[in-house]
């Protein structure tokens, strides 16, 4: 069964209970690992994905049943629906009617509440609140707050801690993706929506096999690496991941995921922008290439970088105005340069690793907080400006389309041109030129964007935008953050943008799981057992040794006190009693119940089943040797 459900679900199921494999297996070292994490099961066209499952029993016999997944989708079974979190959607013209929708839910019909609240959802109506909650429990718990609130002042939108968001009015403003850029990447980033949603894991599938990596590993193992027991494989792991050859791609692809699933329910941009690598993402968002090309683009670019990351270089992030660290830099006549503008008070400056020691020292003279950044080299600045000129040659091949969208550019945050030979050297000299992404947000906001969503793993830009616009009106909605699950941090986004009056389709994102039943339609079996999972990460025996074992529940104390009592008076009832008849002796002696006839009754039962049981072993030995007999070479 938990090969079925991992071919149709599409992910490498866990197994638990595994502290760390056994030294002796030597398993590093052999063509086996412990998966021990569920990750997504990435495969491409060249064959479908496969199974096996061996049972070996005591007895002599063995099982081994090879499975493959069943590709027609119009009979593919669909799945259960079992997110940790669910996202609720509410909605109403006036504040009675906005209320009476919002009904009580139960534990049985948490779920059923879920999908009938998005199946009533109108983003046009004048109130809308939506909630995500763990549980029953947790919903009533928010909706309860939420509703306080409300009444106290229905005029005003809001965002309570643990996704709670209440919006009025009408859609204001534009809406804008943001595609996030190198140094956001962290493992396993985007495998949540990957092993939930088809739609998020239809761009790894399809570049699995690419002739991209060939010769290497595949772009899906470098993210979602197998599950180690060692802190130095890890470390490993997640240093390849951090070299350009690596995280530019493998963001590129997050980036596709997400793109996906925004596409899946009807989320349109009217402009998009990238951060540094994310303007490449920005371009295929507007129809300038397709996710292919995209992802080439993005590993050619990280391959050149890497080469020019040979050339030592760093970079320092200070804590304040562009304009109070330039004149730092020309007071002491720095080489260095500004290689990121990206907010108010967060500029980036790059430079040889001697110029940028020596430049520290002057900001924190100055009084300025610096932090170094763990960055191969001095990027966005002269040291990576020999990759210009092959990036540009490689760009020649790449065929660019007319874009669709306004992508507002790194180089002076004004729009891209719209003639193909300007795009490619456009983004060609992006690379050694610096970041101008507080400029982009600006005109953003200037021609009228007012809702700015990542687009991409973790929640950096998110940050940069609430800081450059600070005190405007806007929404800044990230579909990521690193240690949040990823379905919530989804749900959480819809969340947002449901309120702010944007129109989605729940419903085709949800298509491949089955419809959640109104449990008030389900009959109550007569009989039925919770099996609950309490003794789940139980040890038994316990540590502690008897000690830690539960005492005797009451109940067990009276059951057996009771067991007790029956059993002596059934015992009386069926004893023979000696009495003297004399008046020599008035003694009543009680006799055992169970009589030498009874106990010769039992014997012999337990002759005639001792006897069948040697029959039945011996008829099956007679059965097998049979078998040998017939496999014998003549």
């Amino acid at each position: 069964m938990k090969a079925v459900l991992a071919l149709n679900h599409k992910i490498y199921p866990p197994t638990i209970k595994v502290d760390a494999p056994n030294p002796k297996l030597d398993i590093e070292n052999s063509a086996f690992y412990l998966s021990t994490e569920a990750r997504p099961w990435v495969r491409s066209k060249s064959h479908p994905r496969r199974a096996s499952v061996s049972s070996f029993g005591f007895g002599g016999t063995n099982f081994h049943v090879a499975l493959e997944e069943y590709a027609d989708k119009k009979l593919l079974a669909k799945r259960e629906r079992g997110f940790k979190q669910e996202l609720f959607l509410f909605s109403g013209d006036d504040v009675a009617s906005f209320s009476t929708a919002t009904t009580s839910v139960t534990k049985k019909s948490f779920r059923f509440a879920a999908q009938v609240s998005h199946a009533n959802f109108d983003a046009k109506q004048n109130f809308r609140l939506a909630i995500v909650a763990n549980n029953a429990e947790d919903f009533q718990t928010k909706l309860t707050a939420a509703l306080t609130k409300i009444k106290a002042d229905a005029t005003t939108s809001f965002t309570l801690p643990g996704g709670t968001n209440f919006g009025t009015g009408t859609k204001n403003g534009k809406l804008a993706f943001l595609f996030s850029g190198q140094g956001s990447q962290y493992l396993n980033m985007g495998d949540e929506l990957a092993m939930h949603f088809d739609t998020a894991r239809a761009p790894w599938d399809k570049l699995a096999g690419n002739k991209l990596w060939k010769g290497t590993e595949e772009l899906h193992r470098v993210v979602f690496p197998i599950p180690t027991f060692s802190a130095d494989t890890a470390k490993g792991n997640e240093e390849k991941l951090r070299q350009t050859s690596w995280a530019q791609p493998a963001i590129s692809s997050v980036s596709l995921s997400q793109l996906n699933v925004l596409k899946t329910l009807g989320l349109k941009a009217e402009a998009v922008a990238g951060h540094s690598l994310g303007e490449l993402t920005a371009l295929h968002a507007a129809g300038a290439y397709d996710e292919e090309t995209l992802v080439a683009i993005a590993r050619q670019r990280g391959l050149l970088m890497q080469e020019a990351a040979k050339t030592p270089g760093a970079m320092v992030a200070v804590l304040d105005t562009p304009e109070a660290v330039q004149s730092v830099l020309d007071s002491e006549k720095s080489k260095t340069v500004i290689a990121n503008y990206n907010g108010p008070k967060q500029t980036i400056v790059a430079g040889s690793i001697k110029d940028i020691d020596a430049i520290t020292k002057a900001f924190k003279t100055a009084g300025m907080t610096c932090k170094a950044l763990p960055v191969a080299t001095a990027f966005h600045s002269e040291i990576v400006a020999p990759s210009v000129v092959p990036f540009t040659k490689f760009l020649k091949d790449v065929t660019f389309n007319k874009t669709a969208l306004p992508v507002y550019a790194n180089l002076n945050g004004k729009t891209y041109p719209s003639a193909p030979a300007k795009m490619r050297a456009q983004l060609s000299e992006q690379i050694k030129n610096p970041v101008r992404f507080t400029d982009q947000i600006k005109e953003l906001y200037n021609d009228g964007v007012r809702t700015f969503v990542e687009v991409g793993p973790n929640a950096v830009l998110t940050s940069l935008v609430r800081a450059s616009l600070k005190g405007q009106d806007f929404k800044a909605i990230s579909l990521d953050k690193i240690g949040n699950h990823g379905v919530k941090a989804l749900w959480e986004a819809l969340a947002q943008l449901a309120c702010a009056g944007y129109e989605f389709d729940l419903t085709a994102l949800l298509s491949e799981y089955k419809p959640v039943v109104d449990p008030a339609t389900i009959p109550v079996p007569k009989l039925s057992f919770t099996i609950n999972g309490s003794n789940f990460d139980k040890n038994y025996p316990p540590v502690e040794g008897s000690s830690a074992l539960p005492k005797p529940r009451t109940e067990d104390v009276k059951i057996e006190k009771i067991r007790q009592e029956l059993e002596l008076k059934y015992a009386a009832k069926g004893a023979t009693t000696s009495v003297a008849q004399t008046t020599q002796s008035t003694q009543t002696t009680v006799q055992p119940a169970m009589t030498n006839e009874w106990l010769e009754t039992f014997r012999l039962m337990q002759e005639e089943t001792l006897k069948a049981q040697t029959e039945f072993q011996t008829s099956m030995a007679q059965s097998h040797q049979a078998f040998l007999k017939t496999a014998e070479y003549p």
